[in-house]
């Protein structure tokens, strides 16, 4: 069964970037800004959410309050995709599952976005 993997990302290359590779790796993606994040997942139904942080308008502490607080989607696997300094303590905060520190190696995005959808 193919997994679904939605990425909440405002830098559109970043997220095409992350989709492509994903795609190539046998995953269907789905790119989505933080205003539109919950409707895209209840609509799409992900299997793994890659999720930036800072994001205009809707940031993605946000998008997790919001994920978190729906029936459909509080049980998402988040994986933080984040160039803070403190990527691991802020993961943390929105209960993310794995962490991708920006810039993050192509086999890093791999590799975490497996294991996060197992």
């Amino acid at each position: 069964m193919v997994k679904r993997i939605l990425i909440v990302e405002d830098e559109q290359d970043v997220a095409e970037l992350v989709a492509d590779v994903l795609e190539l790796e046998g995953f269907q993606a789905r790119v989505t800004v933080g205003e539109t994040a919950l409707d895209v997942a209840l609509a799409f139904r992900p299997d793994v959410v890659l999720l930036d942080l800072m994001m205009p308008v809707v940031d993605g502490f946000e998008v997790a309050r919001r994920l978190s607080a729906h029936a459909e989607t509080r049980d998402l696997p988040i994986v933080v995709m984040t160039a803070m300094h403190d990527a691991t303590a802020r993961a943390a905060e929105v209960g993310a599952a794995h962490v991708l520190a920006k810039p993050f190696d192509i086999g890093q995005l791999v590799k975490t976005v497996e294991q996060a959808a197992h």
